[in-house]
């Protein structure tokens, strides 16, 4: 009995004993989709310069603002349930030029010039489709001298971050 134990505590046996236990746990971390220090996002978008693009309609609630509300539906491609955010830019008059997010769109909004901005929400997630998620986002334009309504092109591009790799599609609402 000592003599088997001996044989396992020698320095070859322990050493190539544990290389190949790191191996295993390397092999089975790499095939996980979420946990610890594998988590794998997908950045994703459609290929296209931009995923929607013209000039917003007429507001109904004022006739001085453009609001064009528009779906984004990303579908995962091998995952049951996605996990996924957006990332909406709009660019106006161009659809290469300077990008507004929701996270810039507050400064840019200013007493005496024409204003654009972009915002988006999360809807939930349907039992059954947990591998499809939605959001609503809507493109506002308007003139703060309530004169007339800004026909600037406006363009739209989505970007969606998940845990698996996922099919956009854009849909339009009004």
């Amino acid at each position: 009995m000592i003599d088997s134990r001996l044989q396992i505590a020698e320095s070859d046996n322990l050493e190539s004993r544990v290389a190949e236990a790191m191996q295993a746990m390397r092999e089975l971390k790499q095939a996980q989709f979420i946990g610890s220090d594998s988590i794998r996002f997908y950045k994703k978008d459609s290929g296209a310069v931009y995923d929607w693009g013209g000039v917003p309609p007429q507001s109904q609630q004022a006739a001085y603002v453009s609001t064009k509300i528009l779906r984004v539906t990303a579908t995962a491609l091998t995952q049951n349930v996605l996990f996924a955010d957006l990332i909406a830019e709009l660019r106006v008059d161009s659809p290469t030029a300077t990008r507004h997010t929701i996270l810039n769109y507050i400064d840019e909004i200013y007493a005496d010039t024409t204003y654009f901005s972009i915002s988006y929400y999360a809807e939930a997630q349907n039992v059954g489709f947990e591998n499809v998620q939605s959001w609503t986002v809507t493109l506002n334009a308007g003139d703060p001298a309530a004169i007339s309504r800004p026909l600037n092109n406006q363009y739209m591009k989505a970007y969606v971050v998940a845990n698996d790799d996922v099919q956009i599609a854009v849909t339009e609402l009004n």
